[in-house]
């Protein structure tokens, strides 16, 4: 079964937006039952069926004169990339074998090769949400028992047939060379996930019951999982950008159960099961040489895990064997079991992953539960077993942990030949000399406007006051108008004042900053080449100094996260390279040649600061931060516009403090209502300020925030 969509070379779609869905879906059903008797009986009932879908999308590659236009092939408020091979197979054969002699028995041959695919090739997509995934999603029904013989005779050799179960399976995203992704400005509502994901949940059972004078029950039932392969490759040269969270995650993960159970009954037996599960998985993220990621949120890269968890295996394989005849001659029973499981990291040469705020690398086994059974019996002879059974995580929280796992190995961790860096914004700065040039951080954003007329500036606020006492009275809910009316007449009077005055504003666009902390997990953390560079920032700060006569007009600012520029392996807090090596194995070491990391806590700070009494600083827009202090300090006049939250808040003024009615509490995450983290800001300031007292020219509250007039 086959489903692709294919996007030609150079193609461009528009739309509000865009969803493509290459799936494929299906039962598979098969019922077999067979008997037969006689002299001599060698008939069998076998089973065979396949499942074997793909799902793809592609792209032709673009042309080099499509790629010079800065031309998209898809563009959209949001986009879903999706493929998606789902399919559930079930099988029953019973069969019944009765003769003087019987030879035959029963079986199965039951295969799935499913393929989920997105081949993007170079690709332009431009769209504030853009997810893409390649999924897999698979079962092999549960029964009591898929296959059953029973069969009798002088001479009775059953199940000569065997069983096999054989799965090969891969999802797949590759994103190519010179490709782009974007979500656009840098506003801070977009995102960007790229997932592939295995889920397998198969299931295998097989009993045989032989009865006669001489009776050898021979099972045998392979269930092998040659590949569970999730992957993740971003192209040479591939540029990504997320103004939000960027996340990349290759992972598998399901419950597998094998059964084989062999029975003899009668004068003389012999009894024999033997089983193989063998399980192979290979999850992988590479991003090629020279790529560019970059992200204004948290950056993710995980391989056997996401954002959502990581993976979670259930894999159980028994083998029984019970001789219940009066001569028991031998009762074995061999269960060959092997999960091998490899999750992998790697950043090719020169490749760039770069964050605002924290960079998540996890290599990770997730939560395992490993079990082989293998039983003999024989009614006078006794009994012997063999048995492993354990449970690993390499997650926080779990109850047990076991790093010696008996037929399970996990093999994968982290190796870099690019650039590492979180907290890429940590340290914002802006600022204005006296003759109004200006330098600074060059993310930050601004704009001067010569001879603004200062009235002009309450315009806004007078005309939303009005529409809120016109709302008001035409509902006739008195109770605020009054206080209402009494700060329009306020503004109205501030307004009076600045009539027929001039002065140049320098405006600046919303400022983020946010420290980043670098969590990495794995078997190890290597390096290759000499180009690997690690570094995570801390001391988050936002400082803006105007020496000149022109006012300030701040916009939103806020200190993003609480990284402080720690670097943790495996939950150790890294503080140098050797520290690191002591835990990665003697054949993985890293040596970067650039690696930076913070030893201390320091608290984040929103710091504003003018000189010149003739030049006002306007706090228009939201201050936040939660885990530190914001700092105002002018020598002339500050209006405040919107809301400031942190824990501890100190504004000095020269001039007059003015605090203007606002509508509402917003931020550049947007309004508190929807968004936690503003909401847990604004609720924390407003405990703050309860029981707010006059005290000479300072405004207290438990020494939280202070107000100055000079």
């Amino acid at each position: 079964v086959n489903s692709e969509i294919g996007l030609g070379a150079d193609s461009r779609l528009t739309a509000d937006e865009i969803r493509f869905l290459a799936e494929t879906n299906g039962d598979l059903l098969t019922n077999l039952e067979s008997g037969a008797g006689g002299g001599i009986d060698s008939s069998a009932g076998i089973v065979k069926m396949a499942w074997v879908p793909t799902a793809k999308i592609s792209l032709a590659k673009n042309s080099a004169e499509f790629l010079s236009q800065a031309a998209n092939n898809l563009e959209a408020s949001r986009i879903l990339l999706e493929t998606n091979t789902k399919g559930t197979l079930d099988f029953i054969n019973d069969s019944f074998r009765g003769g003087l002699v019987n030879g035959g028995g029963a079986g199965n041959d039951v295969q799935i090769r499913a393929n989920s695919i997105q081949d993007l090739g170079n690709i332009r997509i431009l769209a504030p949400n853009i997810q893409i995934q390649a999924l897999t999603d698979l079962l092999k029904e549960k029964n009591r028992q898929n296959t059953y013989l029973a069969s009798g005779g002088v001479i009775d050799v059953a199940a000569g047939t065997g069983n096999q179960f054989l799965a090969e399976v891969e999802a797949l995203v590759n994103v190519g060379d010179f490709a782009k992704i974007s979500t656009g400005n840098a506003d801070r509502d977009g995102e960007l996930s790229i997932l592939a994901q295995n889920t397998l949940n198969a299931f295998d059972t097989y009993y045989l019951n032989s009865g006669g004078v001489i009776c050898l029950t021979v099972g045998s039932s392979d269930f092998l999982v040659k590949k569970l392969n999730a992957n993740v490759r971003i192209g040479e040269d591939a540029d990504l950008f997320s103004s939000r969270d960027f996340s990349i995650s290759a992972l598998s993960g399901g419950e597998m159960y094998m059964e084989l159970t062999a029975n003899s009954y009668g004068v003389a037996g012999i009894p024999d099961g033997k089983g193989k599960m063998h399980v192979d998985s290979q999850n992988a993220v590479s991003i090629g040489k020279n790529a560019q990621l970059l992200s204004l949120g948290d950056m993710f890269l995980g391989a056997g895990s996401s954002p959502q968890g990581d993976s979670r295996w259930n894999i159980e394989s028994i083998v029984n064997t019970f001789n219940g005849t009066a001569i028991p001659l031998s009762s074995t029973a061999s269960n060959d079991y092997r999960f091998t499981l490899k999750n992998d990291i790697k950043i090719a040469e020169n490749a760039s992953l770069r964050s605002v705020s924290d960079i998540s690398l996890l290599s990770m086994a997730g939560l395992v539960r490993s079990v082989a059974h293998s039983y003999a019996g024989n009614t006078y002879a006794g009994v012997s077993s063999s048995e492993i059974s354990n449970i690993f995580s390499d997650g926080d929280g779990q109850l047990y942990r076991s790093d010696s796992m008996e037929g399970f190995v996990f093999q994968g961790g982290i190796t870099t030949a690019g650039k590492i860096e979180a907290g890429i914004y940590a340290d914002s700065r802006l600022s204005i000399d006296a003759d109004g040039n200006v330098s600074g951080s060059d993310w930050i954003s601004w704009e001067i406007e010569k001879d603004a007329a200062l009235d002009q500036s309450f315009e806004t606020e007078i005309q939303a006051l009005e529409e809120e006492i016109r709302h008001f009275q035409s509902t006739g809910e008195t109770a605020y108008l009054e206080a209402l009316e009494a700060e329009k007449a306020q503004l109205e009077a501030l307004q009076t004042m600045y009539v027929g005055k001039t002065a140049d504003i320098l405006k600046l666009d919303p400022i983020a900053a946010a420290g980043g902390d670098i969590i990495a997990h794995g078997n190890y953390f290597r390096t290759e080449g000499d180009s690997a560079s690690l570094a995570a920032n801390g001391q988050a700060k936002i400082e803006v100094s105007n020496d000149s006569a022109m006012f300030l007009q701040t916009n939103s600012m806020e200190i993003m996260g609480s990284g402080n520029g720690k670097f943790r392996f495996n939950s150790n807090q890294i503080l140098s390279q050797d520290a690191l090596n002591k835990l990665n194995p003697l054949d993985c070491q890293a040596d970067f040649q650039q690696f930076t990391v913070s030893n201390q806590v320091i608290s984040p700070e929103i710091r504003i600061t003018s000189a010149d009494p003739a030049a006002e600083v306007w706090l228009y827009g939201n201050l936040l931060n939660e885990w530190g202090g914001v700092n105002v300090d002018s020598a002339g006049s500050i209006r405040q516009e919107g809301m400031i939250a942190a824990q501890s808040v100190n504004i000095s003024t020269g001039g007059s403090f003015i605090q203007n009615y606002v509508t509402g509490l917003y931020s550049t995450g947007g309004i508190p209502e929807e968004n936690p983290h503003v909401q847990s800001a604004v609720e924390k300031f407003i405990q703050e300020m309860q029981g707010t007292e006059k005290s000479g020219e300072t405004w207290s509250s438990e020494k939280k925030m202070e107000l100055n007039l000079t």
